[in-house]
């Protein structure tokens, strides 16, 4: 759990052990840096557990658990944490489920504590937006264009390059400027990162290039990267070539993620189609 500190056994007995004896100025000394190493360890220790948990609740958030994914996100969020991966799932989880109210009062105190932050401007825009607040929403987006244009995006880490070409895809740049420049950055360090993939298939299918999503997803399968994302995606870019796959497809979207909302806006799409085509015959 992330809230669990461990201390090692055997520096809590030396601690025990060492204060039987006659506090002289060295063992004092040698005391102090003992229960200092101690500390230090026990919050190393920590470190993984904490990012563990993050991961179980981003999981329960892409399987469509988001009740339980929000309780785990809002909880490190109340009690103080660093990390700003819990701040943007809680505001993802508050916008998934109507909450826009809130999701703009948890984005205002995220983006006090990480004004720089891209992928959270880019996630802000979004918030503005849904609460009617457009001329918020140009100012978000000011934010993130002034950063992009500072020179920082050449130290820009993998997160960050994915939410300026995510940012950049809406009709901004060119789309082969936006893969070379951002998400092959990311796939030649990383070709496993399941959110470059998902932006690369994303991205060629806002473009039309069919071929070139659903191949980016069949590699991401060939990886064996699960995600229902994927799978909704590989539905799209099949929609016009082979419907019965892009139906199976869809229903292994839903079946990963029940909730996810452009998946079941797809599938309520498919059916008008199909009630259509039953009329017209």
């Amino acid at each position: 759990m992330s809230g669990f500190t461990f201390v090692p056994p055997n520096l809590i007995s030396w601690g025990r052990f060492l204060g039987g004896f006659a506090a002289t100025d060295s063992l004092r000394r040698f005391r102090s840096r003992c229960l200092r190493l101690a500390v230090l360890l026990s919050l190393l220790l920590a470190i993984p557990a904490s990012a563990a948990s993050f991961s179980d609740a981003e999981k329960l958030f892409r399987a469509g658990q988001i009740a339980e994914a929000q309780a785990l996100a809002a909880a490190e969020v109340e009690r103080g944490i660093w990390n700003r991966s819990w701040w943007q799932l809680l505001i993802e989880c508050q916008m998934a489920t109507g909450q826009y109210a809130d999701a703009l009062e948890t984005y205002d105190a995220a983006s006090k504590r990480y004004p720089t932050s891209v992928p959270l401007r880019r996630i802000g825009v979004g918030v503005a937006h849904f609460n009617g607040q457009p001329q918020r929403a140009k100012r978000e987006a000011e934010v993130i264009e002034n950063y992009l244009q500072s020179g920082q995006l050449a130290y820009a880490n993998a997160e960050t390059l994915i939410a300026a070409g995510r940012y950049f895809s809406k009709g901004i740049l060119d789309a082969r400027i936006i893969l070379k420049s951002f998400y092959d950055r990311v796939l030649e360090n990383d070709p496993d990162n399941v959110e470059a993939l998902i932006a690369t298939a994303e991205l060629a299918l806002d473009k039309g290039d069919f071929r070139i999503a659903s191949e980016t997803v069949f590699n991401a399968k060939r990886l064996e990267l699960s995600d229902a994302r994927f799978d909704y995606l590989l539905a799209r870019s099949l929609l016009n070539s082979d419907r019965p796959k892009a139906i199976q497809a869809l229903n292994t979207a839903l079946i990963g993620n029940p909730t996810y909302e452009p998946a079941l806006l797809l599938q309520a799409e498919m059916e008008i189609d199909r009630e259509r085509f039953s009329d017209a015959e």
